[in-house]
């Protein structure tokens, strides 16, 4: 966004997360994005900044799915991507005459400009010298798999796009600076893309330039990289940390609703996840719980995978995001209430009336994954293994992996 804006026009970039907000601050417009659980704190953020007299504008993923809503906060939305929309905006704002709502057009990301990495320093916390800070980028966006519940296919669309690889390497090095600049000892990059190594070219020239660039890593992908000699040699012998599996469910009819690849894919599971531990590349697991044709036997099924694999789980409650595919069905199956329940959009709270299991069996199943496989004792044995597997495989001890994150 800061480096869509015209270098006349001062920004200040503001996390809450990390930083409060100084509303005594007087601004011109106020830009607001949030995920869906953050929607009424980003409202109310709204009102104290249009009473001082700023314009505000929401954009991101919950502007993007419910924009109705979200217009009654704002004076104007920005829905789908920033890129093209945001520009317009600001030309018809110069001019007195913004529209209430913009569409954004998925542009090629080649035309996309280098992020504001300058600003960067602002939002990384105070003490992360001397801990693991991840330095977030995106290289790709668009995901041809359309997971039911998936909110993120509704604002990227299926259409796999990538930025160049001259993009990658400048946007690395920016990091790079970064890190030298808030004296980063330890560091890595964050890929936050849905799927980036779904492209196998593409995929295994960013995966060149990673190690050659000699930076840590971790990404999330699909399980189909794990079944690729050439692209999971060129893991092993960069600096990946982790690379995460969205797995979703063990369960042959749960994953068919979910999206059929993956319910295809589900008998490779155990061998893709021994290929990656083979490699000293510390896997990770995420499973969505809750969804229909599962039952309490899920949570068993699950304990016994990570027991097998050493994969460190996340375990997220199945949710309904607002005109998914998966609430719509849900709504006209009557088990999702048409008021708004963005509260709950969390990951970790039920929205709808659950099929198989009843929600204390569902929030007693998942916290006790939790306690079991997402802790400091079960991520350090993990890391021990993995990092002994690379010093055995490369003669030197490799990138080391973390007791402690910061995010």
């Amino acid at each position: 966004m800061a480096a869509l804006t015209p270098e006349d026009v001062q920004v200040q970039c503001i996390d809450e997360t990390y930083q409060p907000i100084d509303f005594n601050e007087e601004y011109d417009i106020v830009a607001l994005t949030a995920m869906t659980f953050q929607a009424e704190r980003d409202y109310e953020v709204a009102r104290a900044f249009k009473q001082k007299g700023a314009y505000i504008v929401i954009g991101g993923i919950h502007a993007t799915l419910v924009p109705s809503d979200v217009l009654q906060h704002a004076d104007t939305v920005i829905s789908s991507e920033a890129e093209g929309a945001w520009e317009e905006f600001l030309e018809d704002f110069a001019k007195k005459s913004p529209k209430p709502i913009y569409y954004g057009k998925n542009r090629p990301l080649s035309e996309s400009p280098q992020p504001r990495f300058d600003l960067y320093s602002s939002l990384i916390p105070p003490g992360s010298e001397n801990e693991l800070c991840f330095l977030s980028v995106n290289f790709t966006r668009g995901c041809p798999l359309d997971c039911e519940f998936c909110a993120s296919t509704k604002t990227y669309g299926r259409k796999f796009r990538k930025k160049t690889l001259a993009q990658v390497r400048a946007e690395i090095r920016a990091c790079k600076v970064v890190a030298k600049e808030n004296n980063l000892r330890r560091w890595a990059l964050y890929i936050r893309d849905d799927n980036p190594f779904i492209d196998r070219k593409y995929a295994i020239e960013v995966l060149e330039t990673l190690n050659e660039e000699n930076v840590a890593w971790v990404s999330l992908s699909d399980i189909r990289i794990a079944q690729d000699e050439e692209l999971i040699r060129l893991v092993g012998q960069g600096k990946c940390l982790s690379l995460s599996f969205g797995l979703e469910s063990l369960s042959f009819e749960t994953l068919k609703q979910v999206e059929p690849w993956k319910a295809r894919k589900l008998k490779d599971y155990l061998d893709s996840y021994e290929t990656m531990t083979s490699l000293g590349v510390l896997p990770g697991a995420t499973f969505v719980l809750g969804l229909d044709n599962e039952t309490p036997d899920c949570f068993d099924h699950v304990a016994k995978f990570l027991d097998r694999t050493g994969a460190i789980g996340t375990f997220f409650i199945a949710t309904p995001f607002p005109n998914t595919r998966y609430a719509l069905r849900l709504q006209k199956e009557g088990r999702l209430s048409h008021e708004p329940y963005w509260e709950r959009c969390n990951l970790y709270n039920v929205c709808h009336e659950l099929k198989g299991m009843t929600k204390e069996s569902l929030y007693e199943g998942v916290i006790g994954l939790y306690e079991t496989y997402h802790n400091l004792e079960y991520a350090k044995a993990n890391a021990a293994r993995m990092n002994s597997v690379r010093f055995r495989l490369h003669q030197h001890s490799g990138p080391t992996f973390p007791s402690q994150v910061v995010r």
